[in-house]
């Protein structure tokens, strides 16, 4: 059971081209989203007196990690890994600074931010963002409790708090599998499924060139399509490119070409797989 539950929360090694395009959107994007919170929380910090230069400078600090991420890491989902750290940083940062009247309802920093981290469609990303919200709650609340609570907050209040992360946290890493597996992931479904219809095309084929009837298909303008026997070739030669069936058999046999073209726009039909021999 624990090997299925790894093989769920950590992504194959595979990064198809469209994944890595979709992170590398999603990481120039994340990168942005954080920088922007450096005059967020200086206002923050002047609105509360908790210092608006130790804010501005904390907060880049902690985008110093993340920018060289992205800047570095060549891997897109290690990049996003460390937005999850960082994600949680910055609601360690926003609820330091926003010490006040408000400084309980900070902590939805933390909900939100682990909710949307599942668009990195990656469960690595929100486990780690989960176990960082875990170890700055439980650090600061014996080292600096008003950093995290404005209230004489108990033992308990902790373990709440860290018993609805974890329940987020299930969830969101579900979603971010959810979202892999069936969009992230689409590419390669549809690989593997156009290599299975390659396969059947290539038994076909085989059959059809160990026949002794000519088989061909035609779409409704009378065009002939790849698909066709073997003795087809042997028998009326090799076709031109998206060449019409009357064109083709007209060499062999022209009036029999001159009826088809007359019946075939008489009966128009959608599609027709044609037999001789």
């Amino acid at each position: 059971m624990m090997k299925r539950l790894g093989s769920y929360l950590v992504l194959p090694k595979e990064i198809s081209a469209f994944e890595r395009t979709y992170l590398a959107r999603m990481n120039r994007i994340a990168l942005i989203f954080f920088y922007l919170h450096v005059p967020v929380f200086m206002a923050v910090a002047a609105a509360c007196n908790t210092g608006v230069v130790v804010a501005a400078g904390l907060t880049v600090l902690v985008l110093v990690g993340p920018t060289l991420a992205y800047r570095y890491f060549e891997n897109p989902r290690s990049v996003s890994v460390t937005f999850g750290f960082t994600a949680m940083c910055m609601g360690g940062l926003l609820v330091h600074f926003g010490q006040g009247p408000m400084q309980i309802e900070m902590h939805f920093y933390f909900f939100v931010l682990l909710a949307l981290l599942s668009v990195f469609a990656n469960p690595v990303v929100i486990m780690l963002a989960a176990v960082t919200v875990a170890l700055h709650h439980g650090l600061l609340f014996f080292i600096l409790p008003r950093s995290v609570f404005n209230y004489e907050a108990s033992l308990w209040a902790v373990v709440v708090h860290a018993g609805f992360v974890v329940l987020e946290s299930v969830a969101a890493c579900f979603v971010a599998r959810s979202f892999f597996d069936n969009v992230i992931g689409l590419e390669r479904i549809v690989a593997e499924r156009t290599s299975d219809l390659a396969s059947v095309n290539e038994d076909l084929q085989r059959v059809l060139d160990n026949v002794g009837q000519g088989f061909l298909t035609i779409d409704r303008d009378a065009m002939m399509r790849p698909e066709r026997s073997a003795v087809v070739s042997a028998w009326l030669g090799p076709s031109e490119p998206k060449q019409s069936f009357a064109d083709y058999v007209a060499k062999a046999d022209e009036p029999f070409a001159a009826w088809f073209r007359v019946s075939w726009t008489k009966s128009s039909p959608t599609s027709c797989r044609s037999s001789f021999s």
